[in-house]
């Protein structure tokens, strides 16, 4: 099903489909989301995703706007709350979305993919270091002089995502430092997601992104992608061999778009 409604030419158009069923007895929580990804493998978690649900739930009344919601994502509980006012239409959502793991930080492409890291730092820039951060799914984080063109994301994503040193292959973030008129400073990340390819935004990947920067970067990172602006705050990293970033929060916007009734597909039935 996932499959052929996310194709943007014979179905609904989609990067990932979102299940919402009730949470497994103990659990205390509203839903239990499941992610999809478009090719039909299991996605994790979903930033974004779930920030859609969150709306969804609370614009139609199936829980109090005044409160927090609890979804089960990712194998986590993860805490929603509305920031401001929220219409049918659209809403500012805050999700907790816990702790990243950051297992390599600013290392050489050479160190993590030999065979790639010219063809990386061809497009990236020569000083562009590479960092592999958790936050319920796998990212790697490219922190790049220049982002690259879309035909250079098209060309490394695919290849980057099923390279040997990914078992569970890998979303990949590629993130430019900028500085407003003004003097603030912000990420520029295109994305590639795993099992999805290019997409406009990923809300675990703002926070792979940020995760990567705790410690040499405001508390507050904002992270501009194609499809919009994410704030994300961070706590302060342990330090060791493997950092642990506590309590992420992400802040960003819900938009309704349309509704409807998508038939059963037959690839659905098929044996």
């Amino acid at each position: 099903i996932a499959r052929e409604a996310c194709d943007r030419r014979t179905g609904v158009g989609a990067d990932g489909l979102l299940l919402i069923t009730q949470p497994p007895p103990g659990i205390d929580a509203a839903c239990h989301m499941h992610v999809i990804n478009s090719d039909g493998t299991d996605g994790g978690m979903c930033g974004n995703g779930i920030r859609c649900i969150a709306h969804l739930l609370l614009a139609r009344g199936f829980a109090p706007r005044s409160g927090s919601l609890r979804v089960l994502a990712g194998g986590s509980v993860r805490t929603v709350a509305l920031v401001g006012e929220c219409t049918p239409h659209a809403a500012r959502v805050r999700v907790e979305m816990g702790s990243a793991t950051v297992h390599a930080r600013r290392v050489a492409p050479h160190a993590l993919l030999p065979e790639l890291a010219p063809e990386i730092l061809f497009a990236c820039g020569p000083a562009t270091t590479c960092s592999t951060v958790d936050v319920g799914n796998p990212h790697l984080v490219l922190h790049c002089e220049q982002l690259p063109t879309d035909a250079a994301l098209a060309h490394l994503g695919p290849r980057i995502e099923h390279h040997r040193a990914f078992p569970h292959r890998t979303n990949v973030q590629f993130a430019l430092a900028e500085t407003t008129a003004t003097g603030s400073c912000f990420q520029r990340v295109r994305t590639w997601e795993r099992g999805s390819g290019i997409t406009q935004a990923c809300g675990t990947g703002a926070c792979a992104v940020a995760a990567s920067l705790a410690g040499n970067a405001p508390a507050s990172v904002d992270v501009a992608l194609p499809g919009g602006m994410l704030t994300i705050d961070t706590g302060i990293a342990s330090s060791g061999g493997e950092a642990i970033v506590p309590d992420l929060c992400m802040t960003g916007p819900a938009a309704f778009v349309f509704e409807g009734v998508l038939p059963i597909l037959h690839a659905a039935i098929a044996p």
